[in-house]
């Protein structure tokens, strides 16, 4: 939003990430992050209508910013629907172009502190430990280049896993839905989402997902995947070892997936967008 909004305005807010975790963030941008707080603060208070897009970040803003409850309107976002499951034959090709033979758990997305990839790899060490079929972890995203890697790949050291970590390049989109089908769990640590799209986009390959509640992921994947407690190390591993092994359970998962998932649409998106913006013009109309 403008540094100086004008009288009635429409700000969306994704997430309140930087004033909840700025403590997981370096201490050389504190400076940019609190000069963005502030913005983002001013934007809050003088906007006619918040659109937020998930009930959690809704009452975050309320709980931080306080204001009228009203003027403060939830529009979840939506999967695209390219994210369907793969053919057989994109599935196996698109394992042999990454070299991935075994069974693989998968993680896509950024690597940054608030998304606890260290925590994943310690689930998955306890995981390796005990089962006697081969396993695979593969991180895809932006990875190598993150300034992050060196210590994430040391931690992978410690933890003796990297003779069965895979970390691609960057995945283009002709892939991302036959990477998504062939992985055999989809994992996301994170300790805090504003929504939460890479979980959806892999229960609408048909995917089983084990992920945290950290921030909305709770509410949008719902009884749709094996959820724990953000930073519970060993409840992740449980549920790890779960849907990796248990047939029934993943076609349980797999069904309710599908269906949460296609539940998310852009044009539920729109329509709540729209219903928020009559709303700002009726503030207008009678300011």
């Amino acid at each position: 939003a403008p540094a100086f909004p004008p009288r009635h305005s429409v700000v969306t807010v994704h997430d309140l990430i930087f004033e909840q975790h700025a403590a997981l963030y370096p201490r050389h941008k504190s400076l940019g992050y609190r000069t963005a707080r502030e913005l983002e603060a001013m934007a809050i208070r003088h906007a006619s209508v918040l659109v937020a897009d998930s009930h959690v970040t809704r009452d975050d803003l309320l709980l931080r910013h306080g204001g009228d409850p009203s003027r403060v309107w939830v529009a979840p976002l939506g999967v695209n629907a390219r994210f369907s499951p793969a053919s057989a034959p994109e599935v196996a090709a698109v394992r042999k172009f990454h070299d991935l033979s075994a069974p693989f758990v998968l993680y896509l997305g950024g690597i940054d502190a608030r998304k606890d990839i260290p925590m994943l790899f310690e689930a998955f060490a306890s995981v390796r430990a005990v089962r006697a079929e081969p396993v695979l972890l593969v991180l895809a995203g932006h990875v190598l280049r993150a300034p992050e890697y060196p210590a994430l790949l040391q931690r992978a050291r410690e933890l003796k896993i990297t003779d069965v970590l895979r970390v691609l390049e960057f995945v283009p989109l002709n892939h991302l839905t036959m990477l998504l089908t062939a992985a055999r769990v989809f994992a996301f640590p994170s300790r805090c989402e504003g929504f939460g799209l890479p979980p959806l986009e892999a229960m609408a390959c048909g995917t089983p997902v084990v992920s945290t509640t950290g921030g909305s992921l709770g509410e949008v994947l719902g009884d749709a995947a094996l959820t724990v407690a953000p930073g519970d190390t060993t409840a992740f591993a449980h549920a790890l070892t779960r849907a990796l092994d248990d047939e029934s359970l993943r076609e349980q998962l797999r069904a309710q997936g599908l269906a949460r998932a296609a539940s998310y649409t852009w044009a539920r998106t729109a329509e709540a967008t729209v219903a928020a913006y009559r709303a700002a013009a009726r503030a207008r109309a009678s300011a």
